[in-house]
């Protein structure tokens, strides 16, 4: 809840000390953020968690999320230089979305810790380390915010405080968890790893991207303004995913066990299940959220969005096909199926982009609405067929 709260809160804050300039910059920033930080982790969270046999070790799964966040880091920085020489982007912006994608890298970087905590049966300390880190550094951006400091210091600030912080955390819990590892990095280990979860990496990146396409095109078509007036649209939606994960991230292991015990009854049994939750919690928000929705946006933005209440709901049907989406990928990684997701994933890519640059660039954020539910909704169909398919395979 506090990580969904993260980018919404800040927005907040931003709305009413900077200009919507500022405000459409974070928006897209947080965006990309996303995207490097999903390329970074590399997939690795689910198949790390479901490793019940430890094929890899700790420190494999170490080294090789320090080159992905190297390598995540070093293409950000070609695709802001590239934006920064044609003009595309001014220096400041440059530099926002620069330091706010490196302050993303810490995610991914105690995502690998937090995994280890999961796979040794104790997620709870991973979310307590994590949620104190988040509170810190989410405190912090509004404090500095409210100081109104220059937003480019703001963030280089927020930044170099919350590795500190995140280096403390993750040393007091990992030795007591980890004990004395015997087992040695094997030479190209993690080469082995990067390359089992290689497709992987294609299908969680390509995820977040297909998520996010609406705010990468309308960067492309559009201004900071309407970037930041989508932005605001987009929020009540994560509450959907966030809420869904509350209830699957913790039996992840669980299902990964059901995959290995060839319990299929069982692993279905929590598929359907979570369909369920989701279906009941993205009911239970667009009912609410459809009428407070737009009231409660004005007021916390500090802006005006009362011609946009039919897009507000499009979007949360759309957040509830992602949290579905999202969900749908955990049992086929969890059957080593994750090439299906890869193949699945290019498809619908491809078809977004051919459809959402029309929708995007005639109808702006209405087109971008459309966009959004269409792509997750297809995603979810595709999804949960693949899993039928792959499950009646096992059965006969």
């Amino acid at each position: 809840m506090i990580n969904a709260g993260q980018s919404a809160l800040i927005l907040i804050f931003i709305s009413y000390r900077y200009s919507m300039k500022e405000a459409g910059i974070f928006s897209i920033a947080y965006a990309i953020s996303l995207l490097g930080m999903t390329l970074s982790k590399y997939g690795q969270r689910n198949f790390q968690v479901t490793d019940i046999n430890e094929e890899f070790s700790f420190t494999e799964y170490c080294n090789s999320r320090i080159v992905t966040v190297i390598v995540t880091m070093l293409i950000i920085a070609v695709y802001l230089g590239i934006h920064f020489l044609t003009g595309e982007y001014d220096l400041e912006k440059m530099l926002s979305i620069l330091l706010i994608c490196f302050w993303k890298q810490i995610d991914s970087i105690e995502d690998v810790y937090y995994g280890m905590y999961q796979q040794h049966g104790r997620l709870d300390i991973g979310a307590k380390r994590y949620s104190e880190r988040l509170i810190f550094s989410t405190g912090l951006f509004c404090l500095f915010i409210m100081v109104r400091l220059p937003f480019v210091i703001t963030i280089l600030l927020v930044v170099l405080l919350s590795v500190g912080v995140a280096l403390i955390l993750l040393k007091i819990e990992t030795k007591a968890i980890l004990g004395e590892n015997s087992r040695k990095n094997e030479p190209n280990r993690s080469g082995a790893l990067l390359k089992t979860c290689f497709s992987l990496c294609i299908s969680s990146t390509a995820a977040v991207y297909i998520g996010n396409m609406p705010k990468y095109l309308i960067d492309f078509y559009l201004d900071d303004t309407v970037q930041a007036k989508f932005g605001y649209l987009m929020m009540p939606a994560f509450v959907i995913m966030v809420l869904s994960m509350i209830i699957f991230q913790p039996i992840v292991r669980e299902m990964g066990e059901a995959v290995l015990e060839g319990d299929n009854k069982r692993l279905s049994r929590y598929i359907r299940k979570q369909l369920i939750y989701i279906s009941i919690i993205t009911g239970a928000v667009v009912a609410s959220v459809g009428v407070l929705g737009i009231p409660s946006l004005n007021f916390l933005y500090n802006t005006n969005l009362t011609e946009y209440s039919w897009n507000l709901i499009v979007l949360l049907i759309g957040g509830g096909f992602y949290a579905v989406s999202q969900f749908m990928m955990v049992p086929i990684v969890s059957m080593r199926k994750q090439n299906d997701i890869v193949a699945i994933y290019a498809v619908v890519t491809v078809f977004s982009m051919l459809v959402g640059t029309h929708l995007v660039s005639q109808y702006e954020i209405w087109g971008a609405c459309i966009l959004y539910v269409v792509i997750n909704v297809i995603l979810s169909f595709f999804l949960i067929c693949d899993y039928k398919i792959r499950i009646r395979q096992v059965g006969s």
